[in-house]
């Protein structure tokens, strides 16, 4: 029996599994080691996933995430969840390893994520042999929930934002600018907040929207894409991948380049690929 899960910083995915045959799927808050401690991580563990099933019957736990790219940071969620399944084989990579594992598995690709955050690698069929970090929400992220987020709130405040969208925000977040600062500058999930607010707004039917979506579409696409060679295919996770799925085939259409696949996340494709495990 096996247990994968593929963590962001807002949701994670999980399922338990034998062979092709799926005994649960399930959802939790996201496990991100750069914002939450050992005992956070722990305690997430306790409350929302040993409730689920029976550590003393799982073989193998493959524990994929954001933020999870060095060392240090990869140990710290290790000790948090190894507690839990002291019997199993416990594994802990990035959500880019995830990524590249669920849309490439042993073939070559470039890997990409579109989610809270942003970031994309070049993958070998084997290892990452290249990589563009996402710098997090205040220097990267381009296209991203929380690189949106802030695009929603520019606009707001320097009066670019149409009375439809407006009122919207007003309705959810009073105008308050003070408000948007603490959250912003002073709260403890800032990356958090700001996708919370792209996620209010991004299925509202609006030109607005759409172009502030093409224009996501677009500095994710010049970040994160044209680094790479042209001649690799190109898979996105992601629920904003998803979401902005229309914009970014376009785009990738118009600079020759071919995306093989865009999956709101990674657990159908690692699923797939542990069955050769």
């Amino acid at each position: 029996m096996y247990l994968i899960a593929d963590a962001g910083s807002t949701k994670t995915a999980w399922r338990l599994f034998v062979g092709e045959e799926i005994l649960m799927d399930f959802t939790t808050r996201g496990i991100h080691p750069l914002f939450m401690s050992v005992k956070e991580i722990e305690e997430e563990i306790s409350k929302n996933v040993l409730p689920f099933l029976n550590p003393e019957k799982i073989s193998k736990v493959y524990f994929f995430g954001a933020g999870c790219t060095t060392s240090s940071l990869q140990t710290k969620v290790y000790d948090a969840i190894s507690i839990y399944f002291p019997h199993s084989y416990l594994y802990v990579g990035s959500d880019l390893e995830a990524a590249a594992l669920s849309l490439f598995g042993k073939e070559r690709g470039v890997a990409c994520i579109i989610g809270t955050g942003a970031n994309s690698a070049l993958w070998d069929g084997n290892k990452i042999v290249q990589s563009i970090p996402s710098l997090g929400y205040i220097l990267g992220d381009e296209g991203s929930a929380t690189w949106i987020g802030k695009q929603l709130i520019l606009s707001y405040y320097r009066g670019t934002m149409p009375p439809s969208c407006k009122k919207m925000f007003e309705e959810f977040f009073s105008g308050d600018v003070d408000y948007i600062l603490k959250n912003v500058y002073g709260g403890n999930a800032p990356n958090l907040f700001l996708a919370s607010i792209t996620e209010k707004f991004i299925t509202k039917e609006d030109s607005f929207i759409d172009e502030i979506l093409m224009k996501a579409a677009q500095f994710f696409f010049e970040t994160f894409v044209k680094p790479f060679p042209e001649n690799e295919p190109i898979g996105i996770i992601g629920s904003i991948a998803k979401i902005n799925e229309t914009h970014l085939i376009a785009l990738a259409h118009a600079n020759n380049r071919k995306i093989v696949r865009i999956d709101k996340n990674a657990i159908e494709g690692l699923h797939k690929f542990f069955l050769t495990d």
